[in-house]
């Protein structure tokens, strides 16, 4: 998904079985505050045109009706919406919530043109990863718009405002936006005056990480967390042991316990024995990427889950 769910996609396929127990608490439940009831489809501010990121504008005469999304964010965003129901075709990652592996794989890196033009789809939402298939889309006659993943936490509800106003599900939309600012607000509001850790997140054990400026990396400067990748040049930069260690992270943050990683076999690494995460016992894995490293509805969860890693004290377990 500056994309961050291509880069996380590409590390998962390098994903093994989890051995560790989980450190970090899920959430107790889904929320129920993730999914707004539907309302009857708006059409009062139809015709409507939108401008994708790449400053594009789509003319639409009506709410679209048979949607086909390349993102599982976005699939994740039009669920909660109410507008679940207008996805025929969605890429090979969505598969939240369950009504979404039921529908057709049109590929995720490799889109299937073929298959997608059979859905005949009256939108593509398209994101950074198959941006390169747009003139494609565009010869073969098939609306689309560009949504790129958003870089903050502010980003992410602005693509929820704008897939509710291209689907009219507007009021849904504020809704929802108001329901993830209230738990957002919710967790920074308990975190003033303090002063947070140092924080190594990892992606891989190829010791990529998040920069600040990604949602994540956004999410963990809203935790008052000292980012060990500050000041990278690029948004998930690959960190050497050096760095990492001169860092001395009071925090790691496993994101990459599918590939085999756990608090054992970051502790056994060559140089880490002096790093603090590693003598206070402070390494932690992620039990749940999904709701951490997808930028949509329940990216709230996330923040909320992050929140009790960082600060069991604060936060205690629902």
């Amino acid at each position: 998904m500056r994309f961050l769910t291509f880069i996380l996609v590409a590390l998962a396929m390098l994903a093994g079985a989890c051995t560790a127990p989980p450190a970090v608490a899920p959430p107790a439940s889904p929320s129920p505050t993730m999914t707004v009831p539907p309302s009857p489809v708006a059409a009062s501010g139809f015709p409507l045109t939108v401008t994708g990121d790449d400053g594009r504008t789509l003319a639409l005469e009506r709410p679209p009706q048979r949607i086909v999304s390349l993102s599982p964010g976005h699939t994740e965003t039009l669920f909660a919406l109410g507008a679940g129901d207008l996805l025929v075709g969605v890429d090979d990652f969505s598969d939240y919530p369950p009504a979404a592996q039921r529908l057709p794989r049109v590929g995720y890196s490799n889109v299937d043109l073929e298959r997608t033009v059979a859905l005949s789809p009256d939108l593509v939402l398209v994101v950074t990863r198959q941006q390169r298939i747009i003139p494609e889309l565009e010869r073969l006659g098939l609306p689309n718009l560009f949504l790129s993943e958003a870089q903050n936490l502010d980003g992410i509800l602005d693509r929820v405002h704008r897939l509710g106003e291209m689907t009219g599900r507007q009021a849904e939309a504020e809704a929802l936006v108001a329901q993830m600012r209230q738990r957002i607000d919710a967790v920074t509001a308990r975190l003033e005056g303090v002063a947070g850790p140092t924080v190594f997140y990892e992606l891989s054990p190829q010791l990529h990480t998040i920069a600040p400026e990604t949602f994540i990396g956004d999410m963990l400067a809203r935790l008052k967390a000292k980012n060990v990748a500050a000041g990278a040049a690029s948004p998930f930069p690959q960190l050497s042991q050096e760095q990492i260690v001169a860092g001395n992270p009071e925090v790691v943050l496993l994101g990459d316990v599918e590939a085999g990683e756990s608090p054992a076999t970051v502790a056994a690494r060559p140089g880490w024995q002096d790093v603090r995460a590693v003598r206070t016992g402070r390494i932690l894995p992620i039990p749940n990427r999904d709701i951490v490293h997808r930028p949509g509805p329940r990216v709230v969860e996330g923040l909320e889950m992050l929140a009790r890693a960082l600060y069991p004290e604060r936060f205690p377990p629902p």
